[in-house]
């Protein structure tokens, strides 16, 4: 079942949706079973839980399996190089059906929400993650985080980019930084690329459903 909604509207009109279903990463994974159980029982003191970290971010790439060849242009080339990710690729690997092959911790090419060109790891002044994220349950069983990336407001297309090539996106933990490039993200999708323009707002509604 698809639990990522990608909404993509320009001029106010919207001219594509996508449905999909991400991953969560070995690295999602451990951070869940961490989330659920205790460090240490103690009814005097207060029980202390293994980690105290909640979702918070989210991030956007140019990396991914399903990258165009847009994505490797010289301004795209020069501003997130391929290479830096922790498995070294060529940019264009990262699958969310198959996230062992080779294991998925990052987006591949994290693009900044706002900040300059410098080349990975980037100014000590960007903004990598959105922060923004908006949460409501539909259910029990389920939580479902919502992320507008407006580029009509600078997010993502600024000088010297006249459009972006987005085609991976992953939800972080509140561990992660918001000023760095590379963070360990929990839960991965990649997607057909998807052109934005300065004309762009995409809403992204990411459903994280626990089983009945």
């Amino acid at each position: 079942m698809n639990n990522v909604l990608i909404e993509h509207r320009q001029h106010g009109s919207l001219v594509e949706t996508r449905e999909l279903h991400n991953v969560w990463t070995y690295f999602g994974k451990e951070y869940l079973s961490r989330v659920v159980s205790l460090q240490v029982l103690d009814d005097v003191g207060g029980d202390i839980p293994q980690s105290d970290f909640r979702i918070r971010y989210f991030g956007l790439g140019i990396g991914g399996l399903q990258a165009s060849a847009t994505a490797f242009g010289p301004v795209f080339l020069s501003a997130y190089p391929p290479g830096f990710d922790p498995n070294a690729t060529n940019g264009h690997v990262y699958d969310k059906t198959n996230p062992t092959g080779p294991i998925i911790s990052t987006l591949e090419r994290p693009v900044r929400k706002s900040g300059g060109v410098t080349s990975y790891p980037g100014a000590l002044s960007d903004i990598w993650l959105f922060d923004d994220l908006a949460t409501s349950r539909q259910d029990i069983n389920s939580v479902t985080f919502q992320i507008v990336v407006d580029c009509t407001s600078g997010d993502l297309i600024y000088s010297p980019f006249t459009y972006m090539p987005v085609s991976e996106a992953g939800l972080f933990h509140s561990g992660g930084h918001i000023n760095m490039a590379y963070n360990a993200v929990a839960a991965y999708i990649d997607f057909a690329t998807i052109l934005l323009s300065s004309a762009s707002v995409v809403t992204f509604s990411w459903t994280v459903r626990f089983a009945s």
